[in-house]
C-alpha cells in the first residue's frame, strides 16, 4: 500500500493544504499546534472509519474536517476517499483516467448505507478494497503503520502480540493459506469447521432418528399395553356388571320380603283387633251376667220395680241426687250451728268466770270492802253482761233459719217431682199406692241410687253387645287372615331360599332394611367403579386412536438411521484426515512463528542498541524485548524515551516481515525526535533511510534541520 496525495482543511489550522507523497522518505514539517498529529491519525483512520467500530480520531473531529486522500493498494488503479465533515463520505476508484464511485454516504441518504455498501461489494475494485480492509483491519493497520509521538505514547496500545503473530506467520504461502482455510470460519479447501458442523448436524439428525425410533418403540409398547389394559378393564367391567345384576336381584327380593313383612304386620294388627273385639264381646257378656246377678243378689227388694224407661230412671236418679245434696247441705248447716253454739256458750262461760275472778280479786285486794271500788265492780259486771249479750245475739243471728227453710222447700219440691215421675211410669208394687212406693223409695234411698246405677250400666253394656251375625263375620275374617298370613310366610321363605348370601339374616324389617341399605351402598360403589372404568376406557380408546400403526414408518426410520451411520463414519474419517493436516500446518506455523519472533527480537535489539549507542545494553536484552512484545511490559525504571526507542526499533524491524509481499504497509512517524540528541538523530536517519528502501515512510516533525532527509513538505 502507498499514500499518493492528501488534501486537508481543518478549521483554525489548515485551509486546503495539499500534500503529495511522491518521494520516500517524506518529511512533513509543521510547528507545534499546526495539526501534524491530526493529519497523521487521519491518514490512518479515514480508510477504516466507515467499516470498523473503533476510531483513532474522535467522532466529533470528523464532523468538521475535510480530508481528500488518494492511495493505492495494487497496480490496478488507485482509490480516493473524501470526507467532508458530517455531510458526506465517498470512496472512488481511478483507473486509466476513469473515476468510479464505489461508496457514498451522505446525511440526506443515511438510510441508503446498506445499498451503497452492497454496491461496493458488487464492483471488482470495491471487492479488492474490502478484502484489504477485512484482511488488515484498523488495529493491524495501526500496529504496523503508526508510531505516535513520545508525548502520546502508551505502550499497551501499540504492542499487540496477536497482531504481531498474524504478521509473523502470514507469508501468503500455500501452507498458510491451507491452515487459514482449515481454521477460519467459512474455509473452502479443507473445511475442518464445516466438517465438524456437518458431523454435528448428522449426529444430531442421528439422535433425532434414534429418538423417533425409540418413541415409536415406546408407542408400540404403549399401544400393546393399552390393548391389554382395555381387555382387563372390560373383564373387570363384566365382573362388576354381574355383581351389580346380582345385587339388583337381591335388592328386589329384599324389597319384596319387606313388603311381605309389612303385609304380615298388617294382618297381625287386624288379627289383634279382631281378637280384641271377640275378647271384648265375651267380656261384655260376662260382665252383663255379673251385673244381673249382683242386682238380683243385692237389691231383691227392688225386684218388683219395673221401670224400663232409662230416661225416667235417669231422671229419678238425678232428682234423688239433688235430694241427697239438699239433705247433705241441711245436715252441714245444722252441724255448723251446733258447733257455733257450743263455741259461743264456752266464750260466755269464760267471760263470766273471768268477771267473777276479777270481782274476787278486787274484793280480796280491798279486804272484802266495797269502799272506793264500787265503780270498778260495776264496770266489770256491766262489761261481762254486754259481751255475753252480744255473743248471744250473734248466735241467734247466724243460725240460718231462712237457709234451712229454703232447703226444706227445695226438698219438698224435689219430693213432688219424684211423685210426678212415679205417676208417669207403669209401676206395680203388690197393689200398694203410689205414695206408699214413694215412701218405700225414700226408705231405701241410698240403695236405690246404687241400684239405678247398676241397672243403667246393665242396659248400656247389654245394648253394646254385637249380634250373632256380626260375630260370625268376625270369626270368618279371623280364619281368612290366618290363612293369608301362612301364605305370606311361605312367600318369604321362598324369597329367603333365593338369597343364598343372606340366608343367615334374621327375618325382621329392620334387619332386612339394613341389608338393603348395605346392598344399595355396594350397588352405588359398583356404579361408581363402572363410571371410573368407562372414563379410563374412553381415555384408552383416545390414546389408541392417537397411536396409529407405525410399522412402515419404523422400518423407514431404521433404514435411514443405518445409512446415516455409514455417512457419519465417512465424515469422521475425513475429519481425522483434515485434523492431521491442520495439526501439521499449525505445527509448521508455530515453528515459523518462533523463528520469526526470534528474528524480530534479535533485529529489534540490534536496532535499539544502534539507536541508543549501546547505552542500555545491560537492561534491554532479547528477553526484555520478547516480554514487551508478548504483554507490553517493560522494566519499571525505564523512562518514556527508552520505551519510545523500543517501539521505534520494533516498527523498523517489522519492515523485514513485509519483504517480498504485495501488501507492504507504509510507516508513519509522528514527531519522533523528543529527547533525541544529534548523535541519536543521525543514527535514527540511518535506520529511516534503510527502511525507506522497502516501504513508504512519512515523518511528521517540527524540526527544520530534517529538510534534507527526503522530500520536504511544509504545513
Amino acid at each position: 500500500m502507498q499514500y499518493l496525495k492528501c488534501t486537508a482543511s481543518i478549521p483554525g489550522l489548515l485551509e486546503n493544504t495539499v500534500l503529495e507523497f511522491n518521494g520516500n522518505p517524506i518529511i512533513i514539517y509543521g510547528k507545534n499546534g499546526s495539526g501534524k498529529t491530526v493529519i497523521a491519525k487521519s491518514l490512518l483512520d479515514v480508510i477504516f472509519k466507515k467499516f470498523t467500530v473503533k476510531s483513532v480520531v474522535p467522532d466529533d473531529f470528523w464532523e468538521s474536517i475535510y480530508l481528500d486522500l488518494q492511495f493505492s493498494i495494487s497496480n490496478n488503479g488507485s482509490y480516493r476517499v473524501v470526507n467532508n465533515g458530517n455531510r458526506y463520505y465517498t470512496i472512488l476508484h481511478f483507473n486509466g483516467g476513469t473515476e468510479t464511485i464505489l461508496y457514498s454516504d451522505s446525511a440526506a441518504s443515511a438510510d441508503d448505507d446498506q445499498e451503497n455498501n452492497t454496491r461496493l461489494e458488487d464492483t471488482e475494485a470495491g471487492v479488492r478494497l474490502l478484502r484489504f480492509i477485512d484482511s488488515m483491519g484498523e488495529q493491524l493497520f495501526l500496529f504496523s503503520t503508526y508510531v505516535p509521538s513520545p508525548a502520546d505514547l502508551k505502550a499497551a496500545e501499540h504492542v499487540d502480540y496477536q497482531l504481531l503473530q498474524y504478521l509473523m506467520i502470514n507469508d501468503r504461502s500455500l501452507r498458510c493459506d491451507l491452515n487459514s482455510d482449515l481454521t477460519a470460519s467459512g474455509g473452502t479447501r479443507f473445511p475442518l469447521k464445516r466438517l465438524d458442523e456437518e458431523i454435528l448436524r448428522q449426529e444430531t439428525h442421528h439422535r433425532d432418528l434414534e429418538k423417533k425410533i425409540q418413541l415409536i418403540d415406546v408407542s408400540k409398547n404403549r399401544l400393546d399395553k393399552l390393548y391389554r389394559e382395555k381387555k382387563n378393564i372390560l373383564r373387570e367391567m363384566r365382573d362388576i356388571n354381574n355383581t351389580l345384576s346380582t345385587l339388583t336381584k337381591q335388592e328386589a327380593v329384599l324389597h319384596r320380603i319387606v313388603e311381605d313383612l309389612k303385609r304380615i304386620d298388617e294382618c297381625n294388627i287386624e288379627l289383634e283387633e279382631l281378637r280384641g273385639t271377640v275378647i271384648e264381646e265375651e267380656e261384655k257378656t260376662r260382665l252383663v251376667g255379673d251385673i244381673r246377678a249382683e242386682i238380683d243378689t243385692r237389691f231383691p227388694h227392688f225386684k218388683q220395680i219395673e221401670i224400663d224407661d232409662i230416661p225416667s230412671l235417669d231422671e229419678l236418679q238425678r232428682i234423688f241426687n239433688k235430694i241427697k245434696n239438699v239433705n247433705e247441705e241441711t245436715d252441714t248447716l245444722r252441724f255448723k250451728n251446733r258447733q257455733r253454739k257450743k263455741r259461743i256458750i264456752m266464750l260466755i262461760s269464760g267471760i263470766g268466770i273471768a268477771a267473777l275472778i276479777a270481782l274476787a280479786a278486787v274484793f280480796i285486794e280491798n279486804k272484802f270492802s266495797l269502799e272506793g271500788r264500787l265503780d270498778l265492780l260495776l264496770g266489770i259486771a256491766v262489761s261481762s253482761i254486754i259481751i255475753s249479750s252480744a255473743l248471744a245475739l250473734y248466735l241467734a243471728a247466724t243460725k240460718g233459719k231462712k237457709h234451712l227453710e229454703t232447703l226444706r222447700q227445695e226438698r219438698a219440691e224435689l219430693e213432688g217431682s219424684i211423685k210426678e215421675k212415679i205417676k208417669g211410669n207403669r209401676v206395680d208394687y203388690d197393689g200398694e199406692k203410689v205414695h206408699e212406693l214413694y215412701d218405700f223409695l225414700l226408705q231405701y234411698f241410698e240403695d236405690y241410687l246404687e241400684f239405678s246405677e247398676k241397672t243403667r250400666e246393665y242396659y248400656r253394656i247389654k245394648s253394646s253387645i254385637k249380634d250373632r251375625e256380626t260375630m260370625g263375620e268376625i270369626t270368618n275374617r279371623l280364619v281368612s287372615l290366618k290363612k293369608e298370613e301362612g301364605e305370606i310366610k311361605e312367600s318369604i321363605e321362598s324369597s329367603i331360599n333365593a338369597l343364598e348370601v343372606v340366608k343367615s339374616v334374621e327375618i325382621n324389617t329392620a334387619e332386612i332394611e339394613n341389608l338393603i341399605h348395605t346392598i344399595g351402598m355396594e350397588m352405588d360403589n359398583c356404579r361408581q367403579r363402572i363410571g371410573d372404568k368407562e372414563k379410563i376406557l374412553s381415555q384408552i380408546d383416545t390414546e389408541i386412536e392417537d397411536h396409529p400403526d407405525s410399522k412402515v414408518e419404523l422400518k423407514t426410520l431404521i433404514d435411514e438411521r443405518d445409512v446415516l451411520r455409514a455417512r457419519i463414519k465417512v465424515l469422521h474419517g475425513r475429519r481425522r484426515a483434515a485434523k492431521f493436516i491442520q495439526d501439521s500446518l499449525a505445527d509448521a506455523e508455530h515453528r515459523r512463528e518462533q523463528r520469526q519472533l526470534k528474528r524480530l527480537v534479535k533485529n529489534t535489539v540490534e536496532k535499539f542498541n544502534y539507536l541508543t549507542g549501546n547505552q542500555y545494553i545491560t537492561k534491554i536484552d532479547e528477553r526484555t524485548v520478547q516480554d514487551f512484545l508478548h504483554n507490553g511490559s517493560v522494566p519499571p525504571d525505564l523512562n518514556p524515551a527508552v520505551v519510545h526507542g523500543i517501539i521505534l526499533s520494533i516498527k523498523f524491524s517489522l519492515t523485514e516481515l513485509f519483504a517480498g509481499r504485495d501488501d507492504v504497509l507504509p510507516l508513519i512517524l509522528d514527531d519522533p525526535f523528543y529527547n533525541m540528541d544529534e548523535e541519536r538523530m543521525r543514527r535514527f536517519k540511518d535506520m529511516l533511510d534503510e527502511t525507506a528502501r522497502s516501504r513508504q515512510v512519512i515523518l511528521f516533525t517540527h524540526q527544520r534541520d530534517t529538510r534534507n532527509w527526503g522530500k520536504y513538505l511544509e504545513l
